[in-house]
């Protein structure tokens, strides 16, 4: 049954492209092999490299060190493409943007389930925790800090979608929204946690 409906789905599809794509179509390519690949694999490549790095050279490897780096010109290629203009690379931008912030939204929710009640926390935590007003979560520090984060990322995701539907009543410089470097601020004391590692 289902091996038949691949063969002729399969089947029934061009080789070739007939037309092609728009800026927008390839972005959602791009972001649909991260979604469906590079999101688990990197990760799982990561923690690979770190097992191996401990047996080999007896150290793991650094929280902030990036072997690996991808990026993309999808959208931003203006080398002769008519189509790609600079309303095109702001939505294509902005519904990357988008799309981070839901997966990393995602796997956020999944670690506020999954933490353990603790005891032990870094000074660096508890000041961070400690920022961190009106939360739901007075004695649990990891869940209230990624509490924040998810409050963070759902606005975040808020202006990009009122981005992409040309909403001006979300403001772009909402300061609860989030950037790679408040990501990396509030992210690095949950992550040299000796009980979490």
């Amino acid at each position: 049954g289902t091996l038949k409906r691949i063969i002729a789905s399969i089947w029934g599809c061009d080789e070739i492209r007939r037309n092609k794509p728009t800026p927008q179509k390839e972005a959602e390519g791009g972001i649909a092999i991260i979604e469906s690949v590079l999101w688990d694999a990197v990760p799982s490549y990561y923690r690979k490299l770190d097992a191996q790095l401990r047996i080999s050279v007896g150290d793991k490897l650094p929280l902030d060190a990036v072997p690996i780096k991808f990026a993309s010109w999808i959208g931003g290629d203006r080398d002769g493409n008519p189509n790609v203009t600079p309303d095109v690379t702001v939505e294509v931008v902005t519904q990357q943007k988008l799309r981070a912030a839901k997966l990393y939204l995602k796997d956020l929710d999944e670690l506020y389930g999954d933490l353990a009640i603790s005891s032990r926390f870094s000074d660096e935590m508890v000041e961070l925790a400690s920022s961190i007003e009106g939360s739901k979560d007075e004695r649990e520090l990891y869940r209230r800090v990624i509490g924040h984060l998810e409050k963070r990322f759902l606005k975040t995701i808020q202006q990009c979608e009122a981005v992409l539907h040309k909403n001006d009543s979300i403001s772009a410089a909402d300061s609860l929204a989030i950037s790679k470097a408040d990501l990396n601020d509030d992210i690095e004391p949950i992550s040299k946690a000796a009980d979490l590692i």
